[in-house]
């Protein structure tokens, strides 16, 4: 559900809001493999890297870098202090790649649950 609100913020000229949705649903689908797999609660954390190896996950580094950059996300949508320069360089072609990245990754991350 995420993902869609995700394009729709992107249509709508959102970028930023676009991205953290991004986030949101990556981190949502790791922590459920989490909880699938070790049959607990998840860590309060928001670092993508560190929930898929609390997965047991594997990354390859094209995975680990797009997780990387996508969980930059989380902070620069959210901390007055990073909005500005997050807008700069959320623009409808760079949230457009995330968003395709993200599709790509869930579809991989569900194979996980």
């Amino acid at each position: 559900m995420a993902h869609i609100i995700a394009r729709r913020f992107c249509r709508g000229g959102n970028y930023s809001h676009a991205l953290f949705f991004c986030h949101l649903c990556i981190e949502k689908m790791l922590k459920a493999v989490i909880v699938k797999k070790t049959n607990s609660a998840p860590p309060f954390v928001h670092d993508l890297v560190r929930l898929a190896e609390k997965a047991g996950i594997v990354l390859d580094d094209k995975n680990k870098t797009d997780l990387s950059e996508i969980s930059t996300f989380n902070i620069a949508a959210r901390y007055d202090d990073y909005k500005l320069q997050f807008a700069k360089k959320a623009t409808k072609v760079f949230s457009a790649k995330y968003i395709k990245c993200t599709g790509g990754l869930l579809v991989w991350l569900q194979k996980h649950l």
